[in-house]
């Protein structure tokens, strides 16, 4: 059976009611906005009113589960190689079950577009199928790119750029690596919330990794390396005490941030409380 990589949702809820004898199957997604190649985390639902054992994955599977995803109507996406969890399990008789899936890794999703998704159960010659949630694959808004070199190998690059997009009325910064000989997209990371105040910027550093400061929020900077396969490295929280607020190299390579610091008090990255309004003293009208 292929499988489909699994982690966490929320937001669109499908569910389909079943009698006796039925799996019930629901489906939902962490969000319904995403970037493209970003994960597409998915939550599958599941309640055995069968009355028998289900078995799902290896020798004694008795029961199967995947996705019925389309790009278009009457245009499948189909599944990758990749497996839908990592080993098999028994839903009893009466138990309900929650797993989480990541799309991404498991089916076909390659461009951007709307895209409707099930969740399917089979069991014998029947199958059940969710409510069909739906997904926006958006390209967002290119901000800046970095093309860098890994060190020790000449030939071979990878290349950083930083995104933007909106989703539930929030403006979110991303970070995509690509390497530039293969055109593979190494992964699509989130970088929390952008203030547009300041601009992004990204530099590397004699290791070959990869440096973002953005602002996020109004009284906060974040500052994220990355290595250069995109795995993240560090993350910190600053405040900003100058206006030029900038990447300093040293003679060694290393990268400085100038112009923040770390908050005594965590609270500064908090928004001031609302000023009440005080009440006007004076002789009442009559």
């Amino acid at each position: 059976m292929k499988r489909c990589g699994l982690s966490i949702g929320m937001l669109i809820v499908a569910l389909v009611q079943a009698s006796p004898g039925q799996i019930e199957v629901g489906c939902r997604l962490a969000a319904s906005r995403l970037l493209l190649f970003e994960p597409i985390r998915a939550t599958v639902r599941l309640a055995n009113n069968t009355g028998h054992p289900l078995h799902f994955g290896g020798d004694n599977s008795t029961a199967r589960l995947g996705f019925t995803i389309e790009q278009a109507p009457g245009v499948p996406v189909f599944p990758t190689d990749r497996r839908l969890w990592d080993g098999p399990f028994t839903l009893a008789p009466g138990e309900e079950r929650e797993l989480t899936v990541n799309l991404l890794s498991t089916y076909q999703i390659r461009s951007t577009g709307p895209y409707t998704i099930q969740a399917r159960a089979e069991w014998g010659e029947k199958a059940f199928l969710s409510q069909k949630v739906f997904l926006d694959v958006m390209p967002g808004l290119d901000v800046a790119r970095l093309a860098v070199g890994l060190p020790g190998a000449a030939q071979d690059t990878r290349v950083f750029s930083l995104k933007t997009l909106t989703r539930d009325r929030t403006e979110l910064l991303f970070l995509r690596v690509d390497d530039e000989n293969s055109g593979q997209c190494l992964g699509v990371f989130d970088l929390g919330r952008i203030v547009r105040q300041f601009k992004p910027l990204i530099q590397s550093d004699g290791k070959g990794h990869v440096h973002v400061l953005h602002q996020s929020s109004p009284w906060k900077f974040t500052h994220t390396e990355m290595n250069p396969d995109g795995i993240p490295v560090n993350s910190a929280d600053f405040s900003a005490y100058s206006t030029e607020v900038r990447f300093e190299k040293t003679p060694d390579g290393q990268l400085l941030v100038r112009g923040i610091q770390k908050p005594a008090d965590a609270t500064l990255f908090q928004p001031p409380p609302p000023q009440m309004p005080t009440p006007a003293k004076g002789k009442k009208r009559r």
